[in-house]
């Protein structure tokens, strides 16, 4: 990547820009017109009183296009931070900076500040892959896989190999069906035993890829003079080239493969959200190695408790008066109604063992219980490793007390009418 210095308000002509980007006219104009697109660069017109300002105002700036070899206009960056664009990096520090050419140390300050107060917009999400509409935070993924590495290490999976007489657990079935006794005393012995110990696999297809990746990243971020710009310290672990791989088709879906076959729970993505209730059936197409957790409730309780939540909410992001009480009701079951017919087909639709149904009132009374029959249910391993946590977890919530509501029959009637299916299909009692 090509790594250039920029400061925040000046004025900059298209030549200037040229020799900036190292590259021609017309990929500086394609460049020009996305930065505009994306409302970090604004055009004024090309005099001697805009190049002496330092400041931009509002009336100064010109909607203009950006052609090839124009010089009626100057360019202004209004934006302090990183800029990734068609392999180019574009370090913007501030304005009052009037001195300095290359302010690493204070824009790397200035990055902190940003990060400290959490504002991902500093890195302008920008990397022209194949087409000029596509865009991809390809700056922030490098950034990320490193702290990720530098967290959890590099990918692994592991080998199971079969040993005789090895210090791994002992495999009794095999043993007895694969290998000779010896009778003594009208008891078995085995002389051989055969055990297995589980190792990981240092020549993984996935492991080797991620190396390879992390040091291309490396590579990329270090010649763009960014490790030390984002505090953030190089990986060189690989000789290895992306083409040692295969082609991008071939990669692709060994990697949509291993998604769906990867248990390891550090390597599954786990989303809690009840919006994803009617996303059921598009979830499964996007990940056919998906596994679902149902929880379900009283549906006087989650009514009385999502029209709170939108009561609460409504105001904050209506621009006009909020809805009435009666319409978030009548809003709040119907949407409840919708949702739960369209679950309902499609989890009957889905295999049996890629989702569970747990009932909220019972899971509350045991929840580690519920837990191990997730996991068991699933398939999913780690359940042991993974206690301890719960159980602290568990402690810190003892004391917890839930929202509690009052059902008016006004409220009762309309759940009983919309939602009779749902009463039916878990068992709940409907109120008369």
């Amino acid at each position: 990547m090509i790594s250039v210095f920029l400061r925040e308000q000046k004025r900059y002509t298209q030549e200037d820009l040229v020799k900036e980007f190292h590259c021609s006219e017309e990929k500086t104009v394609r460049i020009l017109k996305r930065l505009k697109e994306y409302g970090v660069l604004k055009a004024v017109k090309a005099n001697d009183t805009q190049k002496d300002l330092t400041d931009l105002l509002d009336e100064d700036i010109e909607i203009a296009d950006v052609e090839v070899g124009e010089n009626e206009y100057l360019y202004v960056f209004t934006f302090v931070g990183v800029i990734t664009i068609e392999g180019r990096v574009l370090k913007c520090y501030p304005k009052y900076l009037l001195d300095a050419t290359t302010p690493k140390a204070e824009l790397k300050r200035v990055l902190k500040v940003l990060e400290k107060y959490n504002s991902k917009e500093q890195i302008i999400r920008m990397y022209n892959d194949t087409s000029d509409s596509s865009a991809f935070n390809m700056l922030a993924v490098m950034l990320f896989l490193l702290q990720d590495y530098f967290e959890y290490g590099a990918y692994t999976n592991t080998q199971d190999i079969i040993e005789s007489n090895g210090s791994g657990d002992i495999l009794w079935d095999k043993t007895i069906n694969e290998t000779f006794t010896l009778l003594s005393n009208n008891r078995p012995y085995y002389p051989v035993l055969l055990t297995m110990k589980r190792v990981n696999d240092d020549f993984d297809f996935f492991k080797r890829l991620h190396e390879c990746i992390l040091t291309r990243c490396t590579e990329e971020l270090r010649d763009a003079d960014l490790l030390d710009l984002f505090d953030i310290m190089g990986v060189d672990i690989s000789d290895e080239h992306i083409e040692d791989f295969g082609d991008k088709e071939y990669v692709l879906e060994r990697i949509a493969k291993e998604l769906n076959a990867q248990f390891n729970t550090r390597k599954q993505l786990l989303l809690k959200s009840p919006e994803n209730t009617c996303r059921i059936g598009a979830l499964k197409k996007c990940y056919p190695g998906a596994k679902f957790i149902n929880i379900y409730r009283n549906p006087y309780t989650v009514v009385m408790s999502t029209i709170n939540m939108f009561t609460k909410e409504m105001g904050l992001f209506c621009l006009n008066e909020p809805a009435s009480h009666q319409v978030i009701e009548d809003v709040t079951i119907d949407l409840f109604e919708r949702i739960y017919k369209k679950a309902f087909r499609e989890l009957d639709a889905m295999p049996p063992e890629d989702y569970i149904d747990i009932k909220y009132e019972d899971f509350c009374k045991d929840p580690e219980g519920y837990v191990k029959q997730i996991y068991d249910h699933l398939g999913i391993d780690g359940f042991e490793e993974a206690k301890p946590y719960f159980d602290a977890y568990l402690e810190s919530q003892k004391n917890y007390q839930k929202n509690k509501f009052e059902l008016t029959p006004e409220l009762r009637d309309k759940i009983n009418a919309k939602l009779g299916f749902y009463f039916e299909h878990y068992g709940y009692e409907m109120q008369k």
